[in-house]
């Protein structure tokens, strides 16, 4: 993870997701979260201290925090829960140590698998005789006063402390006078048990004038007196008029939705099987002719796709069975039946631990070449490192791995450098521009004029950046630094401008099957190379055709490219005296790559979806390196 600035430890720190309108997910034991979010929803960002984080998800206070785009310390004694923390928590900072009331080294006593570890003894002794494993080790001991001297943090929004037995000493631990968190909340019972424990941790915080807020049953909370106006939001416990959900009920409807979906394909594939008996048996009633010429037309079929030759005005096709009343589920699972097709069949068995990114392996075994979207590559840690650094929360999302993908590409060419100029089509509101100018890179990111009738659409659902203001991300790129690096101009991608010149690379995340045609994206891909310096690298994605290498939307808004499109593609390009890195048709091995999403597509995974009620989709990205 990027090392933190100890003068302003945030500053360097991965930037934070937009928030969309959503309801507030819980994640702590208790509510605790949705009770601190009663009194810091108005506000955009903030800052947390964790004492005792535990794991960065589960039972975690500030999970729910960091989603919605905050940051802070997390400290945690335990290795495996630190280095979770580590993994997942990019723009915080994480520190492995205990804390206390003096600085200097502790037995920590580790209960696997459970929120019960302590440096207490008399506690670590009781979990013991209750037959609770234990894990025994030295860590480091520190009091919150010399790690806010080392990390001095801007305004601290919420402390929280959890330590099984030692909350007393980390608050005994905490200069008052100078670190002054706007609430506290610090467990108040003992450890597996209702016995309050909070009189003197009342006493040390009403001392540093805190008022005592709220108890819930297992924690306190205590308001500064500079807040006051936040007592208002602890006068009650949690309940459902709070408008939230628990992590468990979320996963549940997940799991039951999965399971739905599964059911639906099992009957909207038997229905199909009924139907197309039942279809068989009308036509053979109905027509001899149709029985005889049954197996001419296969062959012709089949040497269609062989020749990949359309379908010719002598060819003689069955007629559209409108009433077959196949379910959009069971066109999706056609996707497993059709590539059986040779050349298509390869569900891969690929794992992308050897990339190299920042701060991570200094020499990579792996480098990306063009290929369609998998979950091995998306799981990689050099992609979960750009999707932080993107400020995106990791989920298994195509747009997601399109986005790591550019950024991955353009890293391993040694692209993402001071001085390099990059040229962005169809950017949207996306936050590629910000993070490349926060590495040095001078961009220039275009869109579609919104003056122009096809832009509406694009503008109605954010996909459209109408201006350089849509892209500003101060929380990735500082604002001087924005201002200096990134332009914004209005660009038609049918019409590139010819003054669009000498750029070091290129890029569009699914943006040219919106040109209008299968036509108009290929020549596209072929014009703005014209953009690039000689030895310029052109990284896109746009969407792929997995039901058929025949049948596809060839014009409209979107359209979607075929296997012999990109094929004819990377033909045009490399007679043009273009590169185009190997395009490996891998389809991903797991469960999640062979789920197709279906509309309104709010399932995850969202690796593969089904368009137009026909086709199934993924993205394909491609990568181009200008001839000399």
């Amino acid at each position: 993870m990027p090392q933190p600035d100890k003068q302003n430890p945030l500053s360097a720190s991965v930037p934070g997701p937009a928030v969309e309108a959503r309801p507030f997910v819980s994640f702590a034991q208790n509510g605790e979260d949705v009770m601190l979010w009663r009194a810091f929803s108005s506000l955009p960002t903030g800052v947390y201290v964790d004492v005792g984080a535990h794991d960065p998800v589960h039972l975690s206070t500030t999970k729910a925090f960091y989603d919605r785009g905050w940051s802070g310390i997390n400290i945690e004694p335990s290795p495996g829960h630190y280095r979770a923390l580590s993994e997942q928590r990019l723009r915080d900072i994480n520190l492995r140590c205990a804390v206390g009331d003096h600085d200097g080294v502790i037995t920590f006593f580790e209960i696997p698998d459970t929120g019960l570890s302590t440096t207490d003894p008399a506690v670590a002794e009781s979990h013991r005789q209750a037959a609770w494993p234990q894990e025994i080790m030295e860590v480091p001991l520190r009091t919150l006063r010399s790690i806010l001297a080392e990390y001095p943090l801007p305004e601290v929004h919420f402390l929280k402390v959890d330590v099984e037995g030692t909350e007393e000493a980390v608050l005994r631990g905490v200069d008052f006078r100078l670190f002054r968190p706007w609430v506290v909340v610090v467990e108040a019972t003992m450890p597996l048990s209702q016995e309050r424990s909070d009189h003197p941790l009342r006493a040390i915080l009403e001392a540093a004038d805190y008022a005592f807020a709220f108890f819930d049953g297992i924690n306190s909370f205590f308001v500064a007196a500079e807040h006051r106006d936040l007592l208002v939001h602890f006068d009650r416990p949690v309940s459902p008029l709070d408008g939230y959900v628990r992590r468990s009920e979320v996963e549940n409807a997940s799991r039951l939705q999965q399971e739905v979906n599964r059911l639906e394909l099992e009957v909207g594939s038997m229905q199909a099987e009924i139907e197309g008996l039942q279809s068989m048996i009308q036509m053979i009633h109905r027509s001899f002719s149709w029985k005889l010429t049954g197996p001419l037309r296969r062959l012709m079929r089949l040497l269609r796709g062989a020749l990949a030759v359309p379908p010719g005005e002598h060819e003689v096709e069955a007629p559209p069975n409108e009433d077959s009343g196949l379910k959009r589920l069971e066109l999706s699972r056609q996707l497993l039946l059709d590539f059986t097709r040779p050349g298509l069949r390869d569900w891969g068995t690929a794992t992308w631990d050897g990339l190299t990114y920042p701060g991570g392996p200094s020499s990579g075994t792996q480098r990306l070449t063009s290929g369609l979207c998998t979950r091995a590559q998306l799981e990689s840690p050099a992609f979960r490192y750009w999707i932080g650094r993107l400020g995106l929360p990791f989920q298994l999302r195509r747009k997601d791995w399109e986005f790591a993908f550019i950024l991955q590409t353009l890293y391993e060419r040694g692209l993402l450098v001071t001085g390099v100029r990059g040229l962005g089509f169809a950017v949207g509101e996306e936050a590629i521009p910000a993070l490349l100018a926060s590495m040095g890179c001078e961009v220039v990111a275009s869109d579609l004029d919104p003056g122009d009738a096809r832009a509406q659409a694009w503008a109605e659902t954010a996909q459209l950046a109408t201006s350089l203001e849509k892209l500003r991300r101060p929380a990735i790129c500082p604002e001087d630094d924005f201002a200096r690096l990134v332009s914004y101009r209005h660009v038609d991608m049918n019409q590139i401008p010819s003054d669009l010149r000498d750029f070091d690379f290129t890029w569009s995340s699914c943006s040219f099957e919106h040109c209008g045609s299968i036509e108009l994206g290929l020549k596209f891909v072929e014009s703005q190379m014209a953009c690039l310096k000689p030895g310029g690298i052109a990284v896109h994605t746009t969407e792929f055709n997995l039901t058929s290498e025949d049948e596809t939307i060839e014009e409209g808004v979107t359209v979607i490219f075929r296997r012999r499109d990109i094929d004819e593609m990377v033909c045009a390009l490399e007679a043009a005296g273009h590169h185009v890195e190997p395009v490996s048709y891998v389809l991903g091995q797991t469960k999640d790559d062979q789920t197709v999403d279906i509309f309104p597509y709010t399932s995850i995974p969202h690796l593969k979806l089904l368009l137009f009620d026909r086709y199934v989709s993924t993205s394909v990205a491609l990568i181009v390196r200008k001839g000399d």
